[in-house]
């Protein structure tokens, strides 16, 4: 019965494009503010539901609720054109049922072919096909008005005609159009629908007003303000629908999606008056079909790429506006970020003597490469006096895969220059070429001749030794040149390589890069190949069934708090606190927490104040050597660091989380505690800092999260479970 109750106000709520409950049940209480009205769309929407059940529907189409709605849209427009007697209570699961076969038909066909949606067609022609049919046995179908609730709540009857009496004219018409949505235009349902709508989706929200308000002026301009208002409604809901639609769930609001928005309102404002004309020669009423032919005829030509300035999501992944932004942010961070992640391309420290878009050689095509060279203490590159190769700390030195793949080109019969010399004939010299991903492959040139180890074809992993270092081709000292390009030969167009776990000196600091860009100058190596100690035992994100329970203080409020750690598809480490699921991914050289994109099976929730929405932002990477002091940074998004218009719209805000190294203390049991200050600065430039305490095998003890100088976030582990062994807060009997 509650799987029910969800799925039919899951229902509800689709027909204002939000799958939101509390928009349902808002939704569900303006279609009975007239019982009859509401209980034949009600009737509409159990019948379609039950009816896509017995016939196996695929759950997921069930729960999005496009079967419900177009039941109950079909009993809601049937209770307006029809006397409520025993015909209509027999036509009404009829044509609800009719719907549900049109939806599935449509959803296989516009839906898998074209990947176009189906919005309220399933309805528009089951309610036709009911309005026809009845006139067999009622001899006709006119429309009847429904307007006004004074027939059965006098109490909401007079708060009706006051509202009709006192608010302005525009206010009224425009809270008629909105109540139309539920095919009825009463004032009390139009606020209903609204608060509805802004509880659900604030997106859509603002589009379905701005579409209310285009659609009004357009109709009455075409129409002489010939109409009356429930007539007016009743087209003009249709520019609402096609507000919502293009605002957001389908296309993406940019700057041409809103003109192409704007567009489609005034097209279906014109469909609505035409349609409208027509079909009273044969007695039916427009519905919403001029919303539901209009946008197919928008979305047509995006979705086959003959309109490129719009951009129209993909059907499968379609949510609330605001989740479809979300989407469309994370695949644009992603979309300009290559598959491949390099490591260390060789064992020690090295510098990088030529970077990113640096001359002499590194810019055009090939500005994103690096070369690498081994350099003693003083910065000098060989024993004096460099006559020879051999003198060269570097060569001859392993060359590694920078990170797993499969080879797919090899040059190794190519000389070695003397030193200071050059061959402009064959500028990369010996090289092998590595493919990692489509439209990414790594080249490593300047090897030493008959050094490669590899041949076309075969597999390596990174950090397998594949050549030496050399001094080939335009290389006047042996060095490595490396980059990723979009193609296997040399010289093909390089684009831009992340590195992850690398230690890199800059001047006399450390840097470490969780995922970023060495630069030139920099001395890096990979820290397994630095005098470090693990700190894997601090992290134990990894025992799955692991439990850590909270005493958490924000302000005035005291409250118990936890999360337990899971086994995720693919291997995968989740954490949830039943909010929100992070998952907890271990690189070679940190662990990083990241939110799950909503797409995802086990997401549950975008999480605001929970207690991993909260210290999400200051976990994001904890690297896992100590050794020396270094500061690092990462990227970091969340609902926290949204500035406030973001936070009203439901969308996560961005940020830069920098560590500052790690540092031990002794606690009172003479166990040794892992300390760590975070700070994080989001886009509005906005600080909060973390104050983070580890414990070995236990994990995190103690959270401090401060907003300047205000502590909004004091969390203190009370207990940890897991099958390896149990930790008791031996103070927590104190909290």
């Amino acid at each position: 019965m509650l799987q029910l109750t969800k799925d039919i106000l899951t229902a509800y709520g689709a027909v204002l494009f939000s799958g939101r409950k509390r928009t349902g049940v808002l939704f569900f209480a303006a279609t009975m503010l007239q019982p009859h009205h509401g209980l034949f769309g009600l009737l509409g929407a159990l019948t379609a539901h039950f009816l896509a059940q017995a016939f196996f529907v695929d759950r997921s189409y069930i729960k999005s609720g496009i079967f419900g709605a177009a039941g109950l849209l079909t009993g809601l427009a049937l209770s307006l054109y029809l006397e409520p007697t025993y015909t209509l209570f027999l036509l009404v699961p009829l044509s609800a049922a009719f719907a549900t076969i049109i939806c599935a038909t449509l959803v296989s066909w516009l839906g898998w072919t074209f990947g176009l949606p189906v919005t309220a067609l399933p309805f528009v022609l089951a309610t036709w096909l009911g309005l026809l049919t009845s006139r067999l046995a009622l001899g006709s179908a006119s429309v009847i008005e429904r307007t006004s609730v004074e027939s059965f709540l006098p109490i909401l009857a007079n708060v009706n005609i006051w509202l009709a009496n006192n608010l302005p004219g525009v206010v009224k018409d425009f809270l008629q159009v909105i109540g139309a949505t539920s095919l009825q235009t009463s004032i009390p349902a139009g606020i209903l629908i609204l608060v509805g709508v802004l509880l659900g989706t604030r997106v859509t929200a603002f589009a379905m007003i701005i579409g209310a308000a285009v659609g009004l002026v357009f109709i009455r301009l075409l129409t002489g303000n010939q109409l009356s208002p429930h007539e007016t409604a009743l087209s003009a809901f249709n520019c609402v629908f096609t507000a919502g639609a293009l605002g957001g769930v389908f296309v993406l609001p940019n700057r041409n999606g809103i003109l192409f928005a704007l567009f489609g309102v005034i097209l279906v404002a014109v469909l609505s008056v035409a349609t409208m004309t027509h079909l009273q020669v044969i007695q039916l009423p427009p519905l919403a079909f001029p919303f539901a032919i209009g946008l197919l005829l928008l979305l047509w030509p995006i979705r086959s790429g003959l309109f490129r300035g719009v951009y129209i999501y993909p059907l499968a992944s379609v949510g609330t506006a605001e989740a479809n932004l979300r989407q469309y942010w994370r695949w644009l961070r992603r979309i300009g970020q290559p598959f491949t992640q390099f490591r260390m391309p060789h064992y020690g420290s090295w510098a990088i003597t030529q970077g990113i878009d640096s001359q002499p050689t590194h810019n055009g095509i090939g500005k994103f490469s690096y070369d690498f060279m081994l350099l003693d203490e003083v910065g000098k590159s060989a024993n004096y006096p460099g006559l020879s190769l051999t003198d060269y700390y570097g060569y001859g030195l392993p060359v590694l895969a920078p990170a797993a793949g499969t080879i797919a080109a090899v040059l190794s019969n190519v000389s070695d220059n003397a030193p200071q010399n050059v061959n402009t004939e064959i500028p990369y010299g010996n090289y092998v070429s590595i493919y990692h991903a489509p439209g990414e492959y790594s080249l490593l040139a300047h090897l030493q001749p008959n050094s490669v180890k590899v041949v076309v074809g075969q597999p390596v992993t990174a950090g397998q030794e594949i050549a030496r270092v050399g001094n080939s081709g335009r290389s006047p000292e042996p060095h490595l040149h490396i980059n990723l390009q979009t193609d296997w030969y040399p010289g093909a167009q390089s684009i831009p390589a992340f590195w992850s776990g690398l230690l890199a000196k800059r001047q006399k600091d450390y840097v470490y890069l969780a995922k970023g860009n060495p630069q030139q100058g920099d001395l890096v190596s990979d820290f397994f190949s630095t005098n470090t100690i693990k700190l894997e035992d601090y992290f134990p994100w990894h025992v799955i069934g692991a439990e850590w329970q909270y005493q958490v203080k924000r302000g005035a409020t005291h409250r118990h708090e936890s999360f337990k750690s899971k086994a995720g598809l693919y291997g995968r480490i989740l954490l949830d606190d039943n909010e929100q699921v992070l998952s907890a991914f271990r690189t070679s050289g940190h662990w990083q927490l990241d939110a799950l994109d909503e797409t995802d099976s086990n997401f549950i929730g975008a999480g605001k104040r929970g207690i991993l929405a909260m210290l999400a932002p200051g976990l994001t990477c904890l690297p896992l050597f100590y050794g020396v002091k270094y500061t690092w940074e990462i990227d970091v998004h969340g609902y926290l660091l949204a500035n406030p218009l973001r936070r009203v719209l439901e969308l996560p805000g961005s940020g830069t989380a920098k560590g500052e190294g790690y540092r031990f203390q002794t606690a009172a049991d003479g166990s040794r505690l892992l300390c760590v200050t975070v700070s994080v600065t989001t886009a509005a430039g906005h600080t909060f800092r973390y104050e983070l305490t580890f414990r070995q095998y236990v994990g995190l003890v103690e959270a401090k999260m401060y907003r300047g100088k205000n502590c909004v976030l004091d969390a203190s582990l009370l207990r940890y479970d897991s099958r390896l062994f149990s930790w008791t807060n031996p103070d927590s009997a104190n909290h």
